[in-house]
Order: C-alpha cells, then structure tokens, then sequence
C-alpha cells in the first residue's frame, strides 16, 4: 500500500519548506554540463518518498511560474504566477479531478473542452474557475514543453540485477523520449539496442514487472537483430550529441526505494545513472 502524499495539503510533518527548498535548489543548477546527485536519508516509514513527490510537485510549479508571463491560451493576457500560489492552486484542481466520476455525461471533444466543462460546475466562484482553468492550461503547456525532465525509476521491482541497465534505459526512453524531438529519440533507443544486446540476461527485461513498460521493452528486445551494425560507443556519442541540443532543459531521474536494495546493488544503480 502507498501512503505517500502527493502535495503539501496533506502534510502532517511539516516537510514542505524542505521540499520546497530542495526543488529550488534543483531549478537553480545552472551548470548543465556536469551531473549532481541529491541523496535523501532517513528511516523506513520517515517520508522520504513523500517528500520526493512534493518537491517534484514544487519543481513543476516553479516551472509553470517561469512559464506564466506568457499567455497560455487565446485570450489568456499571461501574467506571473507564483509557485507558493500554484500549489495552493494544485489542491482545488486535484480535488475537481477526483470529482471526474461524477460527470461522465460531459461530451468528451478534447481534454480541454472537458476541463472548462467540470470546472465550470464544480467551482461556484468566477475568479477561481478562471485561476483553476488557466492552470491546467499551464499544466497542459508544460507536458509538450517541459523545462525539467522527470524520470522516476523504482530499481527493486526488477527481479534480476543484470536487467537493470536494460529496464533502466527503456523507462528513460520511454519516458522523455517522445518529448525531446525524434532525432534524440531515435539515438537513445538505439543506444539502448546494443546495451540491451550486450546485458548478460538481455531477455529477463522482457519479462520486468514496470508498470507501463511492458510494451517498450518487448519491443526494443525485438529490434536488436536490426540494431548490431553500430558499435556502443559509435552510438554513445551520438546520444550525446543528440542531447547537447536539449539548451536549458534537466533531465531528473527519482531513483525511489533505494534502501531495499543490497549494497552492491544500490551501488550499481548510481553508477549506472
């Protein structure tokens, strides 16, 4: 069962100016060349993963915040939004959410013709209906446009230690992949092939319980008999020309759990990142 919080509404141990703190200081790094790692300790059942989920939640917010200036629709006049405001914002849009159910007979045109629909009967004041749309507006823009690229990966649900760096790299295409144009796309899933080709065990990521990347990995272990030509350092430096063009944006990789790991193995994973 996961009890972990999403946002700081339910907070009941006063982690949000930490987890806020954190995510600044995430958006702040400003020297893209180089890599940081952030390690979060504390006992089992102490709220380390809720406080990875508020501070990616904080991290987003400060990511529309940077992006709000600007109109986010048509008619939209822009206008800077705070970050501390659009978490509290965040607690009436999650709640208009889960009240989803409750209007299946709203037509279904496009996502966003459905958010102003159940927005508009679920929130009695003008000014917040217009504050909560124009936030979803945000949320949407930066889903296609992201500043900050997040990868969670959750090492323990692998069940052999020799799939990890194949399983690792398919959850990592698969998961900003699509947003980083094609040609980046391209180079991380053939860099992918041939180290999926040279894993020892290749094949047990074909049979990885992640959840959503079932299909993924079925299908890059499929391409390998059309990806051998190239060598993996051939195709290394081509990834990482590929993601020289990124100009600005992070790619955050959440690495959840860790300590259910055997030392050699949690040392394994933060090499292979």
């Amino acid at each position: 069962m996961d009890i972990a919080i999403r946002n700081w509404a339910s907070d009941r141990l006063g982690r949000r100016a930490f987890a806020e703190s954190l995510a600044q200081q995430i958006w702040a790094m400003a020297n893209l060349s180089e890599g940081y790692v952030v390690g979060l300790e504390a006992e089992w059942g102490a709220g380390k993963s809720s406080v990875v989920n508020m501070t990616l939640h904080h991290l987003l917010h400060l990511d529309l915040s940077h992006s709000s200036r600007d109109p986010a629709f048509h008619g939209d006049k822009g206008g800077k939004e705070i970050a501390a405001d659009l978490d509290d914002l965040a607690v009436h849009y999650d709640a208009i959410r889960e009240l989803h159910e409750q209007f299946a007979d709203v037509p279904y045109l496009h996502p966003d013709h459905y958010h102003r629909a159940i927005v508009t009967r679920a929130e009695n004041d003008e000014v917040m209906r217009k504050r909560i749309y124009r936030y979803f507006r945000l949320r949407m823009n930066a889903h296609f446009r992201p500043r900050n690229l997040v990868v969670h990966f959750r090492p323990w649900l692998v069940p052999d230690t020799a799939a990890l760096s194949s399983v690792f790299l398919d959850e990592l295409t698969k998961s900003i992949g699509p947003l980083l144009g094609s040609d980046i796309e391209d180079a991380m899933k053939n860099y992918t092939a041939v180290v999926k080709r040279l894993a020892p065990v290749a094949g047990v990521a074909a049979h990885a319980v992640v959840p959503g990347s079932g299909n993924a990995i079925r299908d890059f272990v499929a391409s390998l008999g059309n990806t051998a030509e190239a060598t993996l350092e051939s195709r290394k430096l081509k990834l990482e020309a590929s993601l020289r063009k990124l100009r600005g944006q992070k790619i955050i990789v959440v690495i959840d759990d860790l300590d259910r790991l055997s030392p050699k193995e949690a040392t394994e994973m933060v090499g292979l990142v």
